[in-house]
């Protein structure tokens, strides 16, 4: 309907288009949880969302493209969405419209993995960008494999079916196939050359695989903690991520930096938002100590720190007085985590900061005790 259309009342239909998103989110988890006959708890999301659909699900920023300004405005963004109670959400780490280069893809996993919903997700028509194609069955993408098909005519197709073995491409079926073929066009130095680009792009890739692995491994970690938050929002509507002003609002140099965010009250994130980037600034507010997540180093608050910039993750700090939960485990999802043992993380301060409670426990499924009304087992 158009957004002037009028209503019962005199009210504007654009004050209540996305209410059609609203109900649909409302009956599809309502739906769900009548099938596990009232013992399952349903997982909905939906774009289109209205005041009171963070009760159902959760939700996403919208269809973003794949460059490094879209990669700085998701924060104010899901800032902006916690502070209006829709604290599950996210943005299509990567860019749903275009293909990321592999920096910037590497960037947003690190940065994504601190939003509250955390997907890679992609239109149809780009190229495919999941974690484990760089490195393995990956090198194709490369524009590199383009101009030698020229020469070659190995389509995406052929290299796409014949794959790439994990051991490095000089093993790979792929290469065995081409070295013949550039053997006979260029000769025997022509095809060693080539092993050596080959072998270099290879090799980069496959650390971009591990950057990714990484930033993915940092989220489950952290799943304890962000369970424990996902609580409190329930309970008291406070968000997940927040701003930094939110936390400090005594701190007048917060008010205007929407580039760094509070997971929590206890983790500060500053986003990497720049190709090639060497240097950050990143502000820490409060008066006392600052330690990075990664390092364990320690930092003043109350003041700008200039920070030699890492490709192995964004920077983010624990705040002194805090205990973080954890589960350090190495595993393949989620299920397997539940017996895991926990990790506290306590980094002393001149005041405790937090909850009296520290994490809340839960099972995945189950919808009786995630329920505020019901049991809330916290230790």
């Amino acid at each position: 309907m158009p957004r002037d259309a009028l209503h019962h009342g005199g009210v504007e239909h654009r004050e209540l288009h996305n209410a059609y998103g609203y109900y649909f989110h409302m009956a599809t988890a309502d739906g769900l949880v009548k099938r596990g006959d009232g013992k399952n708890r349903p997982f909905v999301l939906s774009r289109a969302f209205f005041p009171g659909s963070q009760r159902y699900g959760a939700v996403w920023t919208g269809d973003n493209s794949a460059d490094w300004d879209q990669l700085k405005v998701s924060v104010p963004m899901v800032l902006t969405l916690g502070l209006t109670g829709v604290s599950f959400s996210g943005a299509d780490v990567g860019g749903f419209f275009g293909n990321p280069e592999p920096e910037l893809l590497v960037r947003w996993y690190q940065l994504g993995a601190y939003y509250p919903f955390f997907r890679g997700h992609a239109h149809h028509d780009t190229k495919r960008r999941e974690p484990w194609l760089f490195g393995r069955g990956g090198l194709y993408r490369h524009p590199t494999y383009r101009v030698w098909g020229c020469f070659t005519h190995l389509d995406e197709r052929v290299v796409r079916n014949l794959g790439s073995d994990s051991s490095g491409p000089e093993n790979s079926a792929l290469f065995k196939a081409e070295n013949s073929i550039r053997q006979q066009y260029f000769g025997a130095g022509g095809a060693t050359l080539w092993v050596m680009v080959q072998w270099i792009v290879w090799k980069k890739e496959e650390r971009n695989t591990e950057l990714m692995r990484e930033a993915i491994r940092v989220r489950y970690m952290l799943l304890p903690y962000f369970y424990t938050l996902f609580r409190e929002a329930n309970v008291s509507g406070v968000p997940v991520v927040r701003p930094l002003w939110m936390e400090f609002p005594a701190d007048e140099a917060t008010f205007s930096n929407d580039e760094a965010f509070m997971v929590g009250n206890s983790i500060l994130v500053q986003g990497i938002y720049t190709e090639g980037a060497k240097h950050v600034s990143v502000y820490l507010p409060g008066g006392q100590i600052w330690y990075d997540l990664k390092t364990g180093t320690s930092y003043k608050g109350e003041m700008t720190h200039k920070l030699v910039v890492s490709e192995e993750s964004v920077p983010a700090f624990q705040r002194a007085g805090t205990i973080i939960p954890r589960k350090d485990r190495f595993r393949r999802s989620s299920t397997q985590m539940e017996n895991d043992p926990y990790t506290l993380d306590n980094k002393s301060g001149h005041k405790m900061l937090g909850w009296k409670e520290v994490v809340y426990k839960n099972k995945a499924q189950c919808i009786e005790e995630g329920n505020t009304r019901g049991k809330r087992p916290m230790v």
